[in-house]
């Protein structure tokens, strides 16, 4: 029986805890959640996805209600790719199939990439690892890390909450986006607004090498909203490219970006296909 509320658990990685949840039976799933997010950002997966498999979410350093001061490890995917290791290992229970979303899904592929023989299978959705090439999708791609960069602006003057308004204006492409949050996705955004600054500290590293995950061993799945930005599809049209030609890819009906809440079934849907067909084979 699905439970409505989910008990927090947390997880010892040694110099932090990570809150998460964990319900069903069987190969784990692991949900992956990205920037602003925590474990609930894929809390409408978890009733469809646990009466099938071991539902497994967790929220990310920095992320609600992790601890806030974790000596100054820095934001980065790399390191928040070694918590997701860590995470794996630590659940005893791989390889796992692993689902990333967003800042999220770069995570998961830089983890698959780093230790493939903990996951099973990879799904990543609209990760924005890799810039296209054409100079059209480039063009797109471009406009969409230009929104996303906005984000600095109010982050200069300390502003965490404007931050988190230009992250949701920014993946929606709707400058309403923020006021068209249902309330409780408005409080999830506002309770992760502090895992801006440490992101900004951080800076930038070197993105995951396309020459790595063209020799990712495992089954990988790439989604994407029907109604989803421009620049976050033709980075998804570069990273097939980069994967190996098995991979596949599949788009969730009449839903943006952040899909989970827009059409949970249809998405959850295609993981649990996905699944399952490389589970037989």
């Amino acid at each position: 029986m699905i439970d409505p509320a989910p008990t927090l658990r947390w997880m010892d990685l040694g110099d932090t805890r990570l809150a998460y949840v964990d319900e069903g039976q069987g190969v784990p799933v692991v949900f992956v959640h990205g920037g602003g997010g925590d474990w609930r950002t894929c809390e409408p997966l978890r009733p469809l996805i646990a009466a099938h498999h071991r539902f497994v979410a967790y929220s990310r350093r920095y992320h609600h209600p992790n601890p806030q001061d974790d000596g100054g490890r820095p934001y980065t995917v790399p390191a928040q790719a070694e918590d997701l290791i860590a995470f794996v290992e630590r659940l005893g229970a791989g390889p796992v199939h692993a689902v990333g979303g967003s800042y999220g899904g770069r995570v998961m592929l830089e983890a698959a990439v780093q230790r493939p023989e903990l996951f099973r299978t990879v799904t990543s959705s609209e990760p924005f690892i890799t810039p296209p090439v054409e100079p059209q999708a480039l063009a797109a791609a471009r406009a969409l890390a230009e929104d996303l960069g906005r984000i600095a602006l109010p982050l200069r003057k300390g502003d965490t909450v404007g931050a988190t308004v230009q992250l949701v204006i920014a993946v929606t492409g709707d400058p309403e986006g923020w006021q068209r949050l249902a309330p409780e996705a408005r409080q999830r955004f506002l309770d992760n607004q502090d895992s801006w600054l440490p992101l900004a500290r951080a800076g930038t590293l070197p993105d995951t090498s396309v020459e790595a995950l063209r020799r990712l061993p495992m089954p990988v799945l790439v989604m994407e909203g029907e109604q989803t930005v421009a620049g976050f599809r033709v980075t998804n049209d570069r990273l097939m490219q980069c994967l190996p030609p098995t991979a596949r890819r599949v788009v969730v009906p009449g839903a943006p970006h952040m899909w989970y809440p827009a059409n949970p079934a249809a998405g959850a849907r295609a993981i649990l296909d996905f699944i399952g067909q490389e589970s037989s084979t």
